[in-house]
């Protein structure tokens, strides 16, 4: 990776491969390659070496290249190894407490900041735990499309169809509903939170107002905030008061009233839970602590938390912001990692200075799979909403010539303020379509303010404070950073032997261009479950058709539904069926 900053005054795994030429602030990832790191002791258990295989599995996918990497002293034992299959993905598995602990989280953290010689993450990283094997296998093998969300920090919510959030001192709440409206009531929680927040927990939400359309389903996501401990989590703020705790002993989730008895939860669906302003949460170092609980009876698939205490954590953390339809918990939390590095080094202490930006870099924690299956359901009135519409476009080019990218900022609402409380959880950020080259960048324009490119990322601070022109930021107002570079090579079955398909001679694969278009011949029998790729001499997938009821003269082409803006040179058709395969060149000439 490599890192530039440049003043406005002086003037993003990952996606290996691009299917269009412009796509949004983070489009969802779907072909990358993934480590699974574990260590020698774990995997002879045979719990968690299940977790490992099935993980494996689960990543060896489509053109998605997997390599398992155990560890016998030390994690960072296997740093080489790292380097030299730079995945875009790290799955630490640790057993719980032993293994799995602040010290462990620490050492994972600086391994996967220094796989380069820059001082951001170089891999989308999650640890992978529970109070048991089994709690690991659940969270990694389960799909959550996220609707409804309970929280407890108005700040650090991620958008979400329905929305309970409560107060943390008082009984106010807000709802919204999915329609787009919403209500305020001070009556319905009850004087104790603690009691309804486990009951939704272990039954559901259900939540009925009159005139509205109520909430009646799953919490998918809890955020709370104000006190926590390794163990505990207190509902009021910043005293009691006359609420209870939410408690972990023993792998047990459980909810202690301020009167009346425990309530346990036994949680029978996924959840991603942020204790994102609390202390010590996160902190796996006993096997009665709140993380374990949360994976054992609270079926937590992700979730993040801190090592120590901490008084500024809400401040600037809020990568949680981020997951959404396209990044899972494990993405959103990188690109928020990462612009706390882009904050340091640019030294924007907008919300805190440098030793609390320091602490959420070194002292938070993110659990699961950093790729889990775990999205927010798409919501078009999150859309609708956004104050500022961020855009990355890519034209590709042959691999001698080095890509263009260009990042657009455009605001589209009206209010748009560029706050503290926007800079650092909303200021454009984004995974890059392909790995680049970062000696090979070459800035052509720089609109805003400061930014970071490395090899899979881009921040930019397109807007600050001092946009505002009167009271807002001009509705319409555009902010571009453009620039080239090269992209890396990629291990495909183009340029690599980990890919050994027999060549098949059961048909004949030709291809010309044709009037601006990749046109492809097929002629013999073609098995089921064909798969048609068009990759660039980089070895970079631009295309993929599925090859369906085919008979012995079939002609597909490989540019229809393709926008990806194709330079002229050397290009590759791939016909892949189980371990078959069929290759052919074509030379490609715009129209």
């Amino acid at each position: 990776m490599k890192m530039f900053l440049k003043p406005s005054l002086t003037c993003c795994i990952f996606l290996l491969f691009i299917t269009s030429i412009v796509f949004s602030q983070s489009a969802r990832i779907t072909t990358y390659s993934y480590a699974v790191v574990i260590s020698n002791a774990a995997y002879t258990d045979a719990g968690w070496k299940s977790v490992a295989d099935t993980l494996m599995t689960i990543h060896a996918k489509g053109s998605n290249r997997v390599k398992l990497l155990k560890w016998s002293t030390s994690v960072s034992g296997i740093k080489n190894d790292l380097i030299e299959f730079a995945p875009d993905y790290i799955g630490y598995i640790a057993k719980p407490a032993a293994e799995c602990n602040s010290a462990f989280i620490r050492e994972v953290k600086t391994l996967t900041c220094a796989l380069d010689n820059d001082p951001f993450a170089d891999a989308v990283w999650g640890v992978i735990t529970g109070f048991a094997a089994a709690d690991a296998m659940r969270a990694v093998t389960s799909s959550l499309r996220a609707k409804t969300r309970v929280s407890g920090d108005e700040l650090a919510s991620p958008w979400m169809p329905e929305h309970f959030m409560f107060k943390q001192n008082q009984p106010d709440v807000e709802v919204r509903f999915a329609d787009g409206t919403s209500c305020t009531s001070k009556t319905l929680t009850g004087p104790d939170r603690v009691v309804p927040i486990c009951t939704w927990l272990n039954s559901g939400i259900k939540i009925d107002v009159t005139g509205y359309p109520g909430i009646n389903g799953t919490v998918d996501v809890l955020i709370t905030g104000g006190h926590g401990n390794i163990n505990t989590w207190q509902a009021h703020y910043p005293d009691a008061g006359t609420e209870g705790f939410l408690m972990s002993n023993n792998g047990q989730l459980y909810g202690d009233p301020y009167s009346g008895n425990n309530i346990n939860v036994n949680k029978t669906t996924p959840t991603v839970y942020y204790a994102i302003n609390n202390c010590l949460i996160g902190n796996p170092d006993n096997i009665n602590n709140m993380t374990y609980a949360w994976f054992h009876t609270g079926y937590a698939v992700n979730m993040f938390g801190y090592l120590e205490s901490t008084s500024c954590s809400e401040v600037f953390y809020r990568g949680v912001l981020r997951f959404s339809k396209d990044l899972t918990p494990g993405e959103a939390h990188f690109l928020g990692f990462n612009n706390i590095i882009h904050d340091l080094q640019n030294k924007n202490y907008f919300l805190a200075n440098e030793s609390g930006l320091i602490f959420n870099r070194d002292e938070s924690a993110i659990y699961g799979d950093p790729k889990a299956d775990v999205y927010v359901v798409d919501d078009p009135l999150n859309d609708a909403k956004k104050e500022v519409k961020d855009t990355l476009r890519h034209i590709a080019t042959p691999q001698a010539v080095p890509d263009t990218f260009e990042f657009v900022s455009t605001v589209t609402g009206s209010q748009f303020t560029a706050g503290e409380w926007y800079v650092r959880p909303l200021r454009p950020a984004s995974f890059l379509p392909v790995k680049i080259d970062a000696a090979t960048i070459n800035i052509e324009k720089n609109e805003g303010h400061f930014y970071s490119i490395a090899e899979e990322f881009v921040i930019f601070d397109a807007w600050m404070p001092k946009d505002v022109v009167g009271t807002y930021v001009p509705q319409g107002k555009v902010k571009k950073l453009r620039w080239t570079a090269q992209t890396k090579p990629l291990i495909t079955p183009i340029n690599s032997n980990l890919h050994e398909y027999q060549k098949t001679k059961q048909c004949v694969l030709s291809a010309q261009c044709r009037q601006g278009k990749i046109v492809v011949k097929i002629t013999g029998l073609v098995q089921p479950n064909t798969l048609m790729c068009l990759y660039n001499t980089a070895g970079r997938e631009l295309a993929r058709h599925s090859v369906l009821g085919a008979d012995e003269n079939t002609t597909i082409d490989m540019t229809n539904g393709i926008s990806i803006c194709l330079g002229s040179g050397i290009y590759y058709v791939v016909m892949k069926s189980g371990r078959s395969m069929l290759k052919t060149p074509v030379t490609y000439l715009p129209r």
